[in-house]
């Protein structure tokens, strides 16, 4: 699947991604196909720059970290 450079400013649920925006203006994005729903998660800043990419076989093999990393990415803040 090709992602967009650019992704929607609001929460948006699409036939091939969906993205959940933050308050903080980061979103997280993931596959929306039906088979492949989840198969990924991206997150990214509030100007579409990857913060971290994590696919389904990360956390399979450590789901605790995996987790944890995301969390952390999406709680991140713009800025110096």
């Amino acid at each position: 699947m090709k992602l967009p450079k650019k992704f929607p400013s609001e929460t948006y649920y699409g036939d091939d991604y969906t993205v959940l925006v933050l308050d903080n203006g980061n979103k997280i994005v993931s596959s929306a196909v039906d088979r492949f729903a989840g198969d990924f998660v991206m997150v990214v800043s509030a100007d579409d720059e990857e913060i971290g990419y994590w696919d389904s076989a990360e956390w399979k093999d450590d789901p605790v970290v995996v987790m944890g990393a995301i969390i952390r990415a999406a709680a991140m803040k713009a800025g110096p």
